[in-house]
């Protein structure tokens, strides 16, 4: 299956002086997910499939390619 890195935890930090509620806001609706998680200017997005409803222990899918290549990078988000 070729060479897998997984991690099983990662840290955000809060940059900004947003409340966490209106964050929290932000990220439970789909749209916005993908924008910050999937998209980028001259990508490919292959497949995105939004956690819905977000709840604990909701997946997110999604494939996607960086400009000018064959790569086909994965993001299973919990």
């Amino acid at each position: 299956m070729g060479n897998a890195i997984q991690h099983g935890s990662f840290t955000v930090e809060r940059r900004y002086p947003t409340p966490p509620a209106k964050v929290f806001a932000a990220l439970a609706q789909a749209e916005a997910r993908r924008r910050w998680l999937v998209y980028a200017e001259g990508w490919t997005i292959h497949e995105y499939k939004p956690a819905e409803p977000t709840i604990a222990g909701a997946v997110e899918f999604s494939r996607f390619s960086p400009p000018g290549t064959d790569v086909v990078l994965t993001n299973a988000t919990t």
